[in-house]
C-alpha cells in the first residue's frame, strides 16, 4: 500500500503548478477486505495572525510555518482500488 500512496503522491505533485506555492502534503490509506482507499491532500502555506490578551495588553504576532485547511486553494484526490480486479501494472 505504502508504494501505491507514493505514486500517487508522485501524480500529484506532477500535476500541481508552480501558483500554489508551498503545500503540506499528507496521505492517509486504510483496507477493508479486498478495498484499499488512499485519500492524498495538500494544504497551502498560510500566514495567520494570533491575538492574545496578556494582563489587558493586546498581543498581536504572526505564526510561522502555518497551513491552511479552510483555504480554497487546498486539493485533495480519493481513489479506491479493488486488488482483486486490477495488478499493479495498472498504476
Amino acid at each position: 500500500m505504502e508504494l501505491i500512496s507514493r505514486e500517487y503522491a508522485f501524480r500529484l505533485a506532477k500535476v500541481i503548478d508552480n501558483r500554489t506555492g508551498e503545500l503540506l502534503f499528507t496521505f492517509a490509506t486504510g483496507t477493508k477486505g479486498n478495498i484499499s482507499r488512499i485519500a492524498l491532500l495538500a494544504y497551502p502555506h498560510d500566514e495567520p495572525i494570533q491575538y492574545q490578551s496578556k494582563r489587558g495588553i493586546p498581543d498581536i504576532s504572526e505564526i510561522k510555518n502555518a497551513f491552511s485547511k479552510s483555504s480554497h486553494l487546498r486539493k485533495a484526490a480519493y481513489f479506491e482500488i479493488d486488488s482483486e480486479e486490477i495488478g499493479r501494472n495498472d498504476l
